[in-house]
């Protein structure tokens, strides 16, 4: 299963928006990316944009979606790097897509290959979706929202030299678990030793 992942400071970006708006809805984008070998989408940063909102819509005209791309673009970012929409029922404690959200989301998936929805209750709950839309379509829904906290190569090989001047590793134990778990059979074969002896 595909996990959605997120930064602790886009999820608290994400949270502060959603409060920040209550009782009105809010919506806006995100950046994600691929990682863990395609098993896993990060999601790197939320924000949002100008927009026209009420306690039932939030309302985001085309002028000013491309007044935004053209800032990202001008800032050397790359729009295909959007890949979340995100937005809030305040009143829902278990949110839901309505018929306009599923009408906005195959508006925004028409060009890609894959997207993230956020959907976010007053109490704090989220509904995430993920459509695959190449090279057959697949909606994965209910998904679970995880922070995830980045550790940068410096650090992993800091840890990594203190894992091996500090953690000694019983030669027994390593012998039990090559024998056991690298290989079934023996430890079938052992278990039935064992009872009929």
């Amino acid at each position: 299963m595909i996990k959605v992942l997120i930064t602790p400071e886009a999820k608290a970006k994400l949270d502060t928006y959603i409060e920040l708006a209550k009782p009105d809805e809010i919506t806006g984008f995100g950046l994600a990316e691929i990682i863990k070998d395609g098993n896993a989408v990060l999601i790197t940063d939320i924000f949002i944009i100008s927009q026209k909102v009420s306690s039932a819509s939030a309302e985001i005209k085309p002028r000013d979606i491309a007044d935004f791309l053209e800032e990202f673009i001008k800032e050397g970012k790359n729009p295909a790097n959007i890949r979340v929409w995100w937005h809030s029922h305040p009143f829902s404690h278990h949110p839901h897509y309505s018929g306009i959200d599923e009408t906005t989301m195959k508006t925004i998936n028409s060009n890609v290959d894959w997207f993230v929805y956020i959907l976010g209750g007053g109490d704090g709950e989220y509904n995430v979706r993920v459509d695959i839309l190449r090279p057959f379509k697949l909606s994965l829904e209910n998904l679970s929202l995880e922070i995830f906290v980045p550790i940068s190569e410096e650090m992993r090989s800091v840890l990594e030299k203190e894992v091996r001047e500090k953690v000694k590793r019983s030669p027994w134990l390593l012998e039990y678990r090559y024998y056991y778990f690298d290989d079934p059979k023996n430890f079938q074969k052992e278990s039935r030793r064992k009872k009929w002896s």
